[in-house]
This record gives C-alpha cells, structure tokens and sequence, in this order.
C-alpha cells in the first residue's frame, strides 16, 4: 500500500498500477482487486473513476 501511496503523488493512479502492485505483494486475483475498488469507492477514497484510471483523494505523507 505504500507504494501505491508514492505512486499517487499527484492523485492519479491507474488501476493497472493498483493490480500489478497488490498481485505482486499481496498475491490476489482480480476479484479481490474489484473488490478493493469498490470499497474505496464505497469509503470516498476516490474521487472519480474512468476505464483503467482512479482519482484517488488521500495524500501520501
């Protein structure tokens, strides 16, 4: 998750970099990933979301 946070420096992030990053440390499948997204939405952690991009509103420390 932290290095989700460095990624999204400027609010930005693709869901791709979210997939690839949790796959690799987290070892989830896509459904989990899905399902991450959609409690983020559901938390009002991202702002707006277009095909294979999330806004996200944190700001990494």
């Amino acid at each position: 998750m932290e290095k989700i946070h460095k990624l999204s420096w400027k609010n930005k992030i693709s869901i791709k970099q979210i997939r690839v990053i949790l796959n690799y440390r987290f070892r989830m499948g896509r459904e989990n990933l899905q399902s991450i997204i959609n409690e983020m939405d559901r938390m009002k952690l991202i702002k707006f979301k277009s095909p294979g991009i999330v806004y996200i509103t944190w700001k990494p420390k």
